[in-house]
Protein backbone atom coordinates (compact mmCIF):
# COMPACT_ATOMS: atom_id res chain seq x y z
CA UNK A 1 0.00 0.00 0.00
CA UNK A 2 1.18 3.36 -0.87
CA UNK A 3 0.40 4.77 2.45
CA UNK A 4 2.18 1.84 4.50
CA UNK A 5 5.27 2.87 2.08
CA UNK A 6 5.56 6.32 2.67
CA UNK A 7 5.09 5.78 6.22
CA UNK A 8 7.96 3.58 6.36
CA UNK A 9 9.78 6.56 4.70
CA UNK A 10 8.21 8.69 7.31
CA UNK A 11 11.22 10.38 9.19
CA UNK A 12 11.07 13.57 7.12
CA UNK A 13 7.17 13.83 7.44
CA UNK A 14 5.70 16.07 10.03
CA UNK A 15 4.08 14.80 13.18
CA UNK A 16 0.52 15.84 11.43
CA UNK A 17 1.20 14.00 8.37
CA UNK A 18 2.34 10.79 10.48
CA UNK A 19 -0.83 10.71 12.21
CA UNK A 20 -2.95 11.04 8.63
CA UNK A 21 -1.00 8.21 7.91
CA UNK A 22 -1.43 6.12 10.59
CA UNK A 23 -5.25 6.77 11.01
CA UNK A 24 -5.68 5.70 7.13
CA UNK A 25 -3.54 2.65 7.34
CA UNK A 26 -6.23 1.94 10.23
CA UNK A 27 -9.08 2.36 8.11
CA UNK A 28 -7.60 0.28 5.57
CA UNK A 29 -6.99 -2.06 7.98
CA UNK A 30 -9.94 -2.52 9.58
CA UNK A 31 -12.15 -2.69 5.87
CA UNK A 32 -9.72 -5.72 5.11
CA UNK A 33 -10.68 -7.53 8.21
CA UNK A 34 -7.28 -7.37 10.18
CA UNK A 35 -8.48 -5.74 13.22
CA UNK A 36 -4.61 -6.11 14.97
CA UNK A 37 -2.90 -3.94 13.00
CA UNK A 38 -5.77 -1.63 12.45
CA UNK A 39 -5.06 -1.01 16.61
CA UNK A 40 -1.80 -1.34 16.25
CA UNK A 41 -1.77 2.21 13.88
CA UNK A 42 -4.22 3.51 15.82
CA UNK A 43 -2.55 2.77 18.51
CA UNK A 44 0.44 4.89 16.67
CA UNK A 45 -1.61 7.76 16.03
CA UNK A 46 -2.45 8.21 19.89
CA UNK A 47 1.01 8.16 20.64
CA UNK A 48 1.56 11.46 17.96
CA UNK A 49 -1.76 12.53 18.83
CA UNK A 50 -3.04 11.63 22.50
CA UNK A 51 -6.73 13.50 22.26
CA UNK A 52 -7.08 12.22 18.64
CA UNK A 53 -10.76 11.26 18.39
CA UNK A 54 -12.82 9.92 15.90
CA UNK A 55 -16.77 11.07 15.02
CA UNK A 56 -19.28 8.21 15.61
CA UNK A 57 -21.63 10.34 13.64
CA UNK A 58 -19.22 10.13 10.17
CA UNK A 59 -17.21 6.85 10.94
CA UNK A 60 -18.36 3.25 10.62
CA UNK A 61 -19.05 1.46 13.99
CA UNK A 62 -16.73 -1.26 13.08
CA UNK A 63 -13.87 1.14 12.36
CA UNK A 64 -15.28 2.98 16.03
CA UNK A 65 -14.88 -0.20 17.94
CA UNK A 66 -11.88 -1.19 17.30
CA UNK A 67 -10.31 2.75 17.67
CA UNK A 68 -11.91 2.76 21.45
CA UNK A 69 -10.06 -0.72 21.97
CA UNK A 70 -6.47 0.98 20.74
CA UNK A 71 -7.72 4.15 23.04
CA UNK A 72 -8.29 1.54 26.19
CA UNK A 73 -4.87 -0.19 25.28
CA UNK A 74 -3.19 3.31 24.51
CA UNK A 75 -4.12 4.88 27.90
CA UNK A 76 -3.14 1.41 30.20
CA UNK A 77 0.05 1.47 28.55
CA UNK A 78 0.62 5.10 29.85
CA UNK A 79 -0.65 3.73 33.19
CA UNK A 80 2.02 1.24 33.22
CA UNK A 81 4.93 3.88 31.74
CA UNK A 82 3.93 6.51 34.44
CA UNK A 83 3.61 3.32 37.30
CA UNK A 84 7.15 2.15 36.23
CA UNK A 85 8.20 5.71 36.54
CA UNK A 86 6.45 5.97 39.91
CA UNK A 87 9.86 5.90 42.41
CA UNK A 88 8.94 2.99 45.01
CA UNK A 89 7.75 4.14 48.30
CA UNK A 90 10.25 4.13 50.98
CA UNK A 91 9.09 1.20 53.15
CA UNK A 92 11.56 1.66 55.99
CA UNK A 93 9.68 5.31 56.48
CA UNK A 94 6.58 3.64 56.47
CA UNK A 95 7.90 0.83 58.37
CA UNK A 96 8.98 3.68 61.37
CA UNK A 97 6.32 5.04 61.01
CA UNK A 98 3.94 2.33 62.10
CA UNK A 99 6.89 0.90 65.18
CA UNK A 100 6.28 4.61 66.88
CA UNK A 101 2.88 3.62 66.96
CA UNK A 102 3.81 0.02 68.65
CA UNK A 103 6.85 -2.40 68.36
CA UNK A 104 7.18 -4.82 65.73
CA UNK A 105 4.21 -3.61 63.58
CA UNK A 106 7.36 -1.74 61.09
CA UNK A 107 8.79 -5.08 61.07
CA UNK A 108 6.24 -6.85 60.32
CA UNK A 109 5.28 -4.26 57.74
CA UNK A 110 8.46 -4.68 56.12
CA UNK A 111 8.49 -8.17 55.62
CA UNK A 112 10.03 -9.26 59.17
CA UNK A 113 7.26 -10.94 60.47
CA UNK A 114 9.08 -13.43 62.77
CA UNK A 115 10.93 -10.57 64.23
CA UNK A 116 7.76 -7.91 64.35
CA UNK A 117 5.74 -10.42 65.91
CA UNK A 118 8.26 -11.49 68.33
CA UNK A 119 9.15 -7.66 69.53
CA UNK A 120 5.07 -7.32 69.21
CA UNK A 121 4.43 -10.50 71.89
CA UNK A 122 7.62 -9.10 73.87
CA UNK A 123 6.40 -5.52 74.69
CA UNK A 124 2.75 -6.69 75.40
CA UNK A 125 4.25 -9.33 77.85
CA UNK A 126 6.36 -5.90 79.25
CA UNK A 127 3.31 -3.72 79.26
CA UNK A 128 1.38 -7.07 81.36
CA UNK A 129 3.96 -7.15 83.45
CA UNK A 130 4.15 -3.12 84.50
CA UNK A 131 0.00 -3.63 84.98
CA UNK A 132 0.68 -6.54 87.51
CA UNK A 133 3.41 -5.10 89.34
CA UNK A 134 1.88 -1.70 89.67
CA UNK A 135 -0.93 -3.71 90.99
CA UNK A 136 0.70 -5.46 93.41
CA UNK A 137 2.90 -2.69 94.62
CA UNK A 138 -0.36 -0.63 95.32
CA UNK A 139 -2.05 -4.28 97.55
CA UNK A 140 1.41 -4.78 99.30
CA UNK A 141 1.68 -0.73 100.19
CA UNK A 142 -1.97 -0.50 101.88
CA UNK A 143 -0.99 -3.27 103.66
CA UNK A 144 2.06 -2.08 105.25
CA UNK A 145 0.38 1.08 105.68
CA UNK A 146 -2.69 -0.67 107.71
CA UNK A 147 -0.07 -3.13 109.66
CA UNK A 148 0.69 -2.38 113.07
CA UNK A 149 3.46 -5.33 113.77
CA UNK A 150 6.71 -4.64 112.87
CA UNK A 151 8.08 -7.67 111.54
CA UNK A 152 5.16 -8.13 109.48
CA UNK A 153 5.70 -4.31 108.72
CA UNK A 154 9.38 -5.19 107.70
CA UNK A 155 8.23 -8.34 105.26
CA UNK A 156 5.25 -6.32 103.58
CA UNK A 157 7.94 -3.19 102.77
CA UNK A 158 10.26 -5.73 101.20
CA UNK A 159 7.30 -6.91 99.13
CA UNK A 160 5.79 -3.49 98.29
CA UNK A 161 9.43 -2.70 97.48
CA UNK A 162 10.18 -6.00 95.55
CA UNK A 163 7.43 -5.16 93.04
CA UNK A 164 8.44 -1.89 93.03
CA UNK A 165 11.66 -2.53 91.76
CA UNK A 166 10.31 -5.01 89.21
CA UNK A 167 7.83 -2.52 87.36
CA UNK A 168 10.46 -0.02 87.21
CA UNK A 169 12.81 -3.15 85.36
CA UNK A 170 9.63 -3.71 83.06
CA UNK A 171 9.19 0.37 82.22
CA UNK A 172 13.09 0.26 81.42
CA UNK A 173 12.29 -2.83 79.35
CA UNK A 174 9.45 -1.36 77.69
CA UNK A 175 10.95 1.17 76.67
CA UNK A 176 14.10 -0.73 75.32
CA UNK A 177 11.71 -2.87 72.86
CA UNK A 178 10.44 0.77 71.64
CA UNK A 179 13.29 2.14 70.89
CA UNK A 180 15.37 -0.95 69.41
CA UNK A 181 12.17 -1.36 67.08
CA UNK A 182 12.13 2.25 65.74
CA UNK A 183 15.50 1.86 65.32
CA UNK A 184 15.96 -1.54 63.42
CA UNK A 185 12.69 -0.57 61.39
CA UNK A 186 14.75 2.92 60.00
CA UNK A 187 17.93 0.62 58.88
CA UNK A 188 16.91 -2.75 58.34
CA UNK A 189 16.26 -3.06 54.28
CA UNK A 190 12.50 -4.19 53.48
CA UNK A 191 11.69 -7.91 51.68
CA UNK A 192 9.36 -7.00 49.97
CA UNK A 193 7.01 -3.84 48.55
CA UNK A 194 3.16 -5.09 49.59
CA UNK A 195 2.46 -4.21 53.64
CA UNK A 196 0.50 -7.02 55.72
CA UNK A 197 -2.53 -6.79 57.11
CA UNK A 198 -3.41 -7.84 60.91
CA UNK A 199 -6.57 -9.32 61.26
CA UNK A 200 -8.57 -9.60 64.94
CA UNK A 201 -12.23 -11.06 65.63
CA UNK A 202 -13.79 -11.64 68.45
CA UNK A 203 -17.36 -13.25 69.27
CA UNK A 204 -19.46 -11.02 71.29
CA UNK A 205 -21.64 -12.16 74.38
CA UNK A 206 -24.82 -10.78 71.95
CA UNK A 207 -23.37 -13.13 69.19
CA UNK A 208 -22.49 -10.51 66.62
CA UNK A 209 -19.58 -10.86 65.28
CA UNK A 210 -16.76 -7.83 65.42
CA UNK A 211 -14.27 -8.17 63.05
CA UNK A 212 -11.38 -5.60 62.51
CA UNK A 213 -8.47 -5.25 60.12
CA UNK A 214 -5.34 -3.36 60.69
CA UNK A 215 -3.33 -2.13 58.01
CA UNK A 216 0.31 -2.76 59.11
Amino acid sequence: MLALRTLQGADSLAPVDRSMLHRILGFTYVAMGENEKAKNQFMAWLDLDPLAELDSVYISPKIITVFRAAQADHQQRIRDLRKAETPPTDLRRDAAARSLIFPGLGQVHAGYKTKGYSLMASEALLLGAIVFCQLQYDVKRDDYLSERDPEGMQALYDDANNFYRARNASIGLAVGVYLFSLYDALHLPPQKGDGESLSLTCQPRLSRLLSLTWRL
